[in-house]
């Protein structure tokens, strides 16, 4: 990794979110919590981690347009402060429909940071080093959160509330580092266009027309659903199995550190492949990894699964946001990082509340299965607007700016 690659406002990005994902101690641990303290039933849980997923619904196309519209940095300030605050609520609430509000804020707070994040890497990255450039940031992600769910275990044996004040100061951190360090971009609309909003054909009129695009936000909400389940299924099947939270925190553990150490190797050698296929690898690997729970009965074949879902994780998300990116004319690149995030955000409505029920009612093999099930559809999906992906983005590049696109 060489820091001179990428300009220095990259790099800052970089740092910041460094900062707010090794502070992410709630998101991990938030299932186990819910059932260990609140004694939550695993529907309950599905029902409070779609509320975090449904603020991101209707979040992300509203910080993209944001982003576009009064800029990166004032965007992600704001919805960096609005995390931050409700997450302490969140630690202090006592009544289930109060948690409810807040987890729908805090999910609406912390989704809108995505899309301005990936704007920002857009805005300074070059296309052709994107892919690289989502894969290290990607890097940093998850280099915070190899550590966060160590640190959050410790917390946890000694009280739950400082899982929330920790990850609160943790985001403030990041809001302030990033209006310290990170000048705003505001990209210009093209030759001859106005500075004006865009009109219904310029603006998101023009991403819910990209055939392609949308044909990959399929593919992404189907992958994120099974990757979801990280989240509440597979927390709650540890929990059953007699897992501590010290335990759990070391197994979940091995996904950021197993990222940390494949991810820039995967790097080097995703660069060298077609984006359908690599994706399309990226979902098996992340179905099947995510089945191999249904044998898991102690933290070793946990962390199997674990780890092999985490390879799939390593090569499907940043080659997913390159190719979002790609198709993206620039001054429309907040909308569709924005629409892009509501795929995210839309799977984690549909993984926690559809895996909640299933294991809830049938148990832990249905929920298993249909993982592999999914990321196998994904994988097919990949493969066949892989075609379409590669024509888009070369139909992009060579398109001249003119007046009205």
């Amino acid at each position: 990794m060489r820091r001179k690659e990428f300009p220095a406002a990259y790099w800052w990005v970089w740092v910041g979110s460094l900062v707010n994902h090794a502070g992410s101690f709630v998101v991990p641990f938030f299932a186990y919590y819910l059932t260990s303290q609140k004694h939550f039933s695993p529907l309950q849980v599905g029902f409070m981690a779609t509320l975090y997923g449904a603020g991101g619904v209707a979040s992300t196309v509203v910080a993209g347009v944001a982003a576009d519209r009064i800029g990166r940095r004032l965007t992600l300030l704001i919805s960096q402060v609005g995390a931050a605050a409700a997450m302490l609520g969140l630690g202090f609430a006592e009544q289930t429909s109060l948690m409810s509000v807040l987890a729908f804020v805090l999910g609406f707070a912390s989704y809108a940071a995505g899309p301005v994040f990936s704007a920002m890497i857009a805005d300074v990255v070059p296309t052709e080093g994107r892919k690289r450039a989502y894969a290290i940031h990607y890097w940093a992600v998850n280099l915070g959160f190899a550590i966060a769910p160590v640190l959050a275990g410790v917390m946890a044996e000694h009280d739950y509330v400082w899982l929330f004040a920790g990850d609160a100061v943790t985001t403030l951190a990041c809001a302030v580092l990033i209006a310290w360090r990170v000048p705003e971009h505001r990209p210009d609309t093209g030759a001859g266009e106005s500075a004006e909003e865009p009109t219904a054909d310029q603006g998101l009129g023009r991403v819910l027309k990209d055939r392609v695009f949308l044909g990959l936000l399929f593919v992404v909400v189907g992958v994120i659903t099974v990757y979801s389940q990280f989240q509440v299924t597979q927390p709650i099947a540890m929990q059953d199995v007699g897992l501590s939270p010290v335990m759990y925190g070391l197994v979940s553990a091995v996904n950021g550190a197993l990222v940390v150490v494949i991810q820039l190797p995967v790097t080097r050698v995703i660069e060298r492949y077609d984006d359908g296929r690599l994706l399309a690898a990226g979902a098996l690997f992340l179905g099947v990894g995510m089945g191999l729970s249904v044998f898991a009965h102690n933290a070793a074949l946990f962390a199997v699964s674990i780890a092999v879902w985490t390879v799939g994780e390593a090569i499907a998300m940043p080659t997913s946001n390159a190719i979002a990116s790609k198709l993206a004319p620039p001054h429309l690149q907040g909308r569709y990082q924005g629409m892009y995030g509501m795929a995210y955000a839309l799977a984690a409505v549909i993984g926690p509340l559809g895996g909640g029920w299933a294991f809830g009612r049938y148990g832990g093999v249905p929920v298993w299965v249909g993982c592999v099930l999914v990321g196998t559809a994904c994988a097919v999906g990949a493969l066949a607007i892989g075609r379409g992906v590669r024509h888009r983005t070369v139909a992009h590049q060579e398109e001249p700016v003119v007046a009205g696109t």
